[in-house]
């Protein structure tokens, strides 16, 4: 595990806080739609879904209000907040894009009161009003006498969390011996992960159990990790589960253990 204040995780360059405050002059692409129920998924380059606001019923100029934080890994990408109609029968009405240039924010880390054009099919559909503020990672400093200052200390964070694999697998409630094993990482209680199910093995290596995360909170964030047995069941059974204080785990790093 590595936070933000120390050791900078691999790729993070820090955290975005993008406050959606709400939306002016929605139009729906079909005239004959009616009004909007709309709602913003927020993404980096239209990538996979980071956040999502609540959805505002019969209103062209929803008022959303909410804060997301978001792990960015690259000022060459971009901020995409798409907005969409909402429908509860079929597929959801994409009314069009907003951008915003991520390398905008490595000059300036705050820009307050953006007001960003909602384009789709090359029309405007609205604006999207937001704040947005850069948190970048912290890292040490050498100092003019070539002495290094370590990072301040920091309750909030990147963590990254990986499990590797697992040994020794009790295999006695399966019928080959063998088991179907798969790791859930949890953050307070919370899924934030799930590595890949591997076949027939009690000793299980995977390649894809690493999360970054956003940490909040440093002093109550609490680490979990269940091992399950991939069974083609509602419920897999569970083989074991570890839960640790992230504070904890911070301080056996820094005593070298």
């Amino acid at each position: 595990a590595k936070m933000l204040a120390g050791t900078p995780v691999d790729q993070a360059v820090g955290v975005l806080a993008l406050t959606l405050h709400g939306a002016q002059g929605l139009k729906n692409t079909d005239n004959f739609a009616g009004t909007v129920d709309p709602y913003a998924s927020i993404s980096f380059s239209r990538r996979q879904e980071l956040a999502r606001t609540k959805t505002i019923e019969d209103n062209a100029n929803p008022r959303w209000n909410e804060t997301h934080y978001l792990i960015v890994t690259s000022f060459n990408d971009t901020l995409d907040i798409q907005v969409f109609d909402k429908n509860e029968f079929r597929k959801s009405k994409e009314l069009g894009v907003a951008t915003f240039r991520l390398e905008d924010l490595e000059e300036l880390n705050v820009h307050e009161n953006e007001r960003l054009e909602v384009i789709g099919d090359g029309k405007a559909r609205g604006v999207v009003s937001c704040d947005l503020r850069f948190f970048p990672v912290l890292e040490s400093k050498t100092l003019p006498d070539g002495k290094v200052e370590p990072a301040p200390e920091s309750n909030q964070g990147i963590l990254r969390f990986t499990v590797e694999q697992a040994k020794d697998l009790d295999g006695t409630k399966s019928l080959v011996g063998l088991l179907n094993p798969y790791a859930v990482m949890l953050l307070n209680g919370k899924i934030v992960h799930q590595t890949k199910i591997l076949k027939r093995t009690n000793n299980p290596i995977w390649d894809n159990g690493s999360k970054e995360i956003l940490i909040t909170d440093r002093r109550k964030a609490k680490l979990g990790v269940t091992i399950k047995d991939d069974r083609g069941l509602i419920s897999d059974p569970s083989l074991g589960m570890y839960q640790i204080k992230l504070d904890e785990i911070l301080d056996c790093m820094a005593q070298g253990k």
